[in-house]
């Protein structure tokens, strides 16, 4: 027999569109707290998607910097071998640059990789650099800042990597090894031709060397007017511009002005001033530049 129902279980509707049971109980929800519900939800979800791509970006450049150390290891690895190192500046023809005018920058290498014996590239031109990351990829192979190292045919540079900037997170450094360089002393100043390099390891000698060779050509002055003047220092012939250092002289008054170029192609340094004094003449106010110099 069926009980009859108790009347403060009836729905009742009210004003604000609420469908409740008078006892209270199975409550239901307004349209607007579905909606504030709703806008909620997906500002979270919003946050929390955002969170996940920062992540994800910060997880590639960390892969990225992890490869580019990965492939400073590998540089080294080939160059620390004399057979391998020599093999990437000779083969398949030997690489050349001019000594005339330096530091020196003789382009891409050979074969555009490095090799581990001639015909067996270790690591080339448009290569994925890494495992770890499919952004990280090679885009230049080259030797570059080529100096001379103390001996006419000895010189020091640098084998430098460059990434595909197009493909990472951020820009990364290009990656530079430091080699030691022989020349065939039968070629031109102009076209010096590789003959075989050495490792990092071979540098200390050879760098005491070119340290202890460096002399230093230094031309003075003694202005004191309104004007503006040029002072040049060059390099003795048979010697290569190292650096440049000098100074205007009396900087008691305000109104000096002056900049020092240094002028490789042209092995000099030049100062220029501006409004010099030199107070007497006394030495430590006399206008000065001295350029620094290497045996070639």
């Amino acid at each position: 027999m069926n009980q009859p129902q108790d009347p403060t279980d009836l729905p009742i509707q009210s004003k604000k569109g609420r469908i409740f049971l008078l006892n209270g109980h199975n409550k239901g929800f307004s349209l607007v707290e579905i909606l504030v519900i709703t806008g909620i939800i997906t500002v979270v979800g919003l946050a929390v998607a955002g969170m996940m791509a920062n992540f994800s970006k910060q997880q590639r450049r960390l892969n990225e910097q992890l490869a580019r150390t990965e492939v400073l290891n590998f540089v080294n690895q080939v160059i620390n071998n004399s057979q391998s190192c020599s093999s990437t500046l000779t083969s398949p023809i030997p690489f050349s640059f001019n000594a005339s005018s330096l530091p020196a920058s003789g382009g891409g290498l050979p074969s555009g990789a490095l090799l581990w014996k001639p015909g067996q590239a270790a690591l080339s031109v448009g290569d994925l650099a890494s495992p770890l990351t499919p952004s990280l990829v090679i885009n230049g192979l080259s030797l570059v800042n080529i100096i001379n190292a103390g001996g006419a045919d000895t010189w020091l540079g640098e084998i430098q990597v460059t990434f595909d900037p197009s493909k990472l997170v951020m820009a990364l450094q290009p990656i530079k090894v430091r080699i030691l360089i022989n020349t065939d002393p039968a070629s031109p100043i102009n076209a010096k031709v590789v003959l075989g390099c050495g490792s990092s390891s071979d540098l200390s000698g050879q760098l005491k060397a070119l340290l202890d060779s460096v002399v230093s050509h230094e031309v003075t002055a003694c202005w004191d007017d309104n004007a503006t003047h040029i002072l040049d220092s060059f390099c003795p012939a048979g010697t290569a511009l190292i650096s440049c250092s000098g100074g205007p002289g009396d900087m008691d008054h305000t109104d000096e002005g002056f900049w020092l170029v240094s002028d490789y192609p042209n092995q000099k340094c030049t100062l220029t001033i501006n409004q010099p004094r030199c107070n007497g003449g006394l030495p430590w106010t006399r206008q000065r530049v001295i350029a620094s110099c290497y045996p070639i």
